[in-house]
């Protein structure tokens, strides 16, 4: 052990002492991994932008039903829910039964709008993203549009009406009273729409087809034994690659949906043919690093068998002198990496800063840690497997044939 320590202090002096030889192993090492470096960070950087800009879209993991097909039974979305890519998932009632006038007076006067409504409750990644209050029981979130519209914020209090018409003809409305407890921003929802809980939706579409809600006051026919179906669902996927499993999972079950599975598919496909191209520029550059270094350090070390024979003179076994070559190979490769390594967050640095006004501050170039620390170790590793055949050769130098060249 103390040879092989000694052998490596020997080795580092060695390293050292030659200096302009190794300022250019360095060097060599560090022009080839800082392309691959920018390279590998332009790739990472444009996906995640593009991945980046797709999750700020509310509506990019959403996946609702086509048409207006319907008879979608509790169960049945319970059991959607329970699907591993599902995050989220409520039914909505039909179309037809959705919409509520809301008024307030806030203004002065008697502002309407007529507004659609959804449901809502813990859980809901829309209102989550933003930040927004869950609605209970008479509470709304209401979009940015119908808060302009009706004048009105968070902490409000507005009215809203529902009609409906008897089959004797007749017309009748109801009137509810509602608390804003959130005002979504406009990137959360363009439309005008009210958030609320699922059982007030319930009630308005019981309303609305006749059957009484006693709590509420509505008059009507007694409510049916049949179990409710619902008109629809919200569904939203865990993560980007879940849209398309829900999409599919459904469509098995000949429900069509609407989702945005293109645009993600067409970010995984530009992922995947820059990650095709990568892998064979890194491939090809390893495999020219590999020979130039090989080649490299198998030529140090015939350079200095005179030396390292005299190593062997005083004592040292084949073990300690096989390190030798191993040992400058590592140190290279370090201060490689670590050149290489400066040079990226440079480098990097230009390219954001070039490309900021046009891309609006995203990064670029940009690599994460656990990359950099990967790409470093596979040089490392790639340099000691470069070393292995000059430093068997290390070790087979015979002394006396050496002395005898002398």
């Amino acid at each position: 052990m103390r040879g092989i320590l000694i052998a490596s202090h020997l080795a580092l002096k060695d390293f050292f002492h030659e200096q302009l030889m190794s300022a250019c192993a360095v060097l060599s090492l560090a022009s080839i991994l800082l392309p691959l470096l920018v390279l590998a960070g332009v790739r990472h950087g444009v996906v995640s932008a593009l991945k980046e800009r797709l999750l700020r879209d509310p509506t990019i993991l959403s996946v609702l039903p086509a048409g207006s097909a319907g008879g979608y039974a509790a169960q049945w979305i319970k059991t959607l829910g329970g699907h591993p890519a599902a995050a989220f998932v409520i039914p909505r009632t039909r179309d037809i039964a959705a919409t509520i006038q809301l008024e307030s007076t806030q203004a002065g006067g008697t502002q309407r709008v007529t507004v659609d409504m959804e449901p809502t409750a813990v859980g809901d990644p829309l209102l989550d993203k933003f930040r927004a209050a869950i609605p209970g029981r008479d509470q709304v979130a209401i979009s940015a549009s119908v808060a302009r519209k009706l004048s009105i914020g968070v902490g409000d209090r507005i009215t809203g009406r529902l009609g409906r018409k008897l089959s004797s003809g007749k017309l009748e409305t109801a009137a509810l009273s509602f608390d804003v407890v959130a005002v979504l921003p406009l990137e959360a929802q363009d439309k005008d729409v009210v958030y609320m809980e699922l059982a007030l939706l319930e009630d308005a579409e019981n309303y609305r087809d006749g059957i009484a809600v006693p709590e509420r006051g509505f008059m009507g026919d007694p409510p049916s034994a049949t179990p409710r179906v619902y008109g629809g669902f919200r569904l939203y996927a865990r993560d980007l690659d879940g849209v398309a499993a829900l999409r599919d999972h459904l469509e098995a079950m000949h429900v069509e949906v609407m989702t945005r599975a293109r645009e993600i598919q067409a970010v995984k496909a530009l992922d995947h043919s820059l990650t095709v191209v990568f892998s064979l520029i890194v491939a090809s550059a390893a495999a020219g690093f590999m020979a130039s270094t090989s080649s490299s350090v198998l030529a140090s070390v015939r350079r200095k068998d005179k030396y390292l024979a005299m190593v062997r003179l005083l004592g040292f076994q084949s073990v300690a002198v096989r390190i030798f070559p191993l040992v400058q190979s590592l140190l290279t490769a370090v201060l490689g990496c670590l050149a290489a390594g400066a040079a990226y967050a440079i480098v990097g640095r230009i390219i954001d800063a070039f490309f900021s006004q046009s891309l609006y501050g995203e990064a670029v170039c940009s690599l994460p840690g656990e990359h950099l620390a990967a790409a470093f170790g596979a040089i490392v590793l790639l340099s000691l497997l470069s070393s292995v055949q000059a430093s068997m050769r290390a070790a087979r130098i015979d002394p006396a044939e050496v002395l005898r060249e002398m």
